[in-house]
């Protein structure tokens, strides 16, 4: 999962950094959900909570013999069960730094592949819908500090360049522009 924006490039001292872990499901479906995990950590050491963080989880996941877990997907009661439940404790318990959020888009009446609004394109709604969760919901409620948004990488059109980047750079576009009017 690379991270939306290019961490590289040189950046002002801010703080605090915003980690936001986003996912999307059901695009076919009725409800087209985007969620995120997300919180804030001073920047000078932010890298080192992730890493304890990603450890924690990945210690719970071992322990339950777990690999991917995917939501959609909670099995039936057994031992994979526990160890899904086991991760959303260890989350909850994390309650004064992490937060959650979620847009449930109702298709039948905001179509991804609007006529006019998208150009028939899901991929274009997808992306819409997708910056304005991450800018709106979560970013403008935090202006001034870093973000380190991590998204599953999917190359949608590989060719054409719409895909997890071209969502960075929309989202890096619309905060922006809303920030200064702001």
């Amino acid at each position: 999962m690379p991270d939306l924006f290019d961490l590289t490039l040189p950046r002002c001292p801010a703080p605090n950094t915003s980690l936001i872990f986003s996912d999307e499901s059901s695009q076919n479906k009725r409800f087209f959900v985007l969620g995120a995990l997300y919180l804030w950590l001073p920047s000078k050491d932010y890298e080192s909570h992730i890493a304890r963080l990603e450890r924690k989880l990945t210690e719970r996941k071992a322990e339950y013999g777990l690999g991917i877990v995917k939501w959609e997907e909670v099995p039936k009661p057994s031992r994979k069960l526990a160890g899904y439940k086991t991760l959303v404790r260890y989350l909850a318990s994390l309650k004064e730094r992490i937060k959650f959020k979620c847009m449930v888009v109702y298709t039948s009446s905001y179509l991804l592949d609007h006529p006019t609004l998208n150009d028939r394109d899901s991929l274009v709604g997808y992306m819409k819908y997708y910056t304005v969760f991450l800018t709106d919901g979560i970013m403008l409620t935090q202006r001034g500090y870093f973000y380190d948004i991590t998204i599953d990488d999917y190359p949608f059109r590989p060719k054409t360049g719409h895909d997890s980047r071209a969502l960075g750079e929309a989202v890096e576009g619309r905060y922006g522009g809303k920030s200064r009017k702001a």
